[in-house]
């Protein structure tokens, strides 16, 4: 059981070491300057345009 905990342990740290190294990665290449608008309109749901 200790063992298991152990892998885990070592697997969560590893995954928020791999997110971390990813976030500044991606930080590294942004340009932070969107040349499109990135809220889109939604359409009203209509019921009638599900199809059964």
């Amino acid at each position: 059981m200790d063992e298991k905990l152990e892998q885990i342990k070592t697997l969560s740290e590893n995954a928020d070491l791999i997110e971390k190294r990813l976030t500044e990665a991606i930080l590294a290449e942004a340009d932070f300057q969107v040349p499109f608008k990135l809220e889109r309109r939604r359409r009203p749901f209509r019921r009638d345009a599900v199809k059964r």
